[in-house]
């Protein structure tokens, strides 16, 4: 990948994995957040496994820092649940997908890299009978300090 491209066509070009495992993708658009700015929203579907996945990634900037997170839903039942929710609650929790931010002061193209890098390595094993519509895992929304 040529370092010079943007970080969002860093994260495009990185998730090209998931059209080999059935999705098709991504539908970009530039969601708006009073908290968060402006976030890009990459999302991938697949019907034949009922999943899509949205892919938001927020750059950072002196306030705050960049985020990554991905949203897992089943569109037939509304379930959804976000990855980094997943990887806590089944033992991926100090991995890039379970933290899915960095410090602004870090390289954010490297971060987007190696975050992808880890969700295919993912996606292609503990994660694929949940991608590919197999089972449907129970995760608890992490409040974190809110609840």
């Amino acid at each position: 990948m040529n370092q010079h491209l943007p970080p969002s066509e860093h994260l495009k070009k990185g998730l090209g994995f998931l059209k080999t495992l059935g999705f098709s993708g991504p539908d970009a658009e530039i969601e708006k957040s009073a908290l968060l700015g402006e976030v890009l929203c990459l999302k991938f579907s697949s019907t034949r496994y009922d999943r899509l996945l949205a892919i938001r990634h927020s750059p950072g900037d002196d306030q705050a820092a960049s985020a990554l997170n991905v949203l897992v839903s089943r569109p037939s039942t509304q379930d959804s649940f976000l990855l980094d929710h997943w990887a806590k609650q089944y033992g991926a929790a100090q991995t890039l997908i379970g933290q899915a931010q960095i410090k602004s002061s870090d390289d954010e193209v490297s971060f987007v890299r190696a975050f992808c890098r880890e969700l295919e390595s993912l996606c292609k094993g503990e994660f694929n009978a949940i991608l590919t519509g197999k089972v449907w895992p129970s995760v608890e929304y992490d409040w974190g300090g809110y609840k």
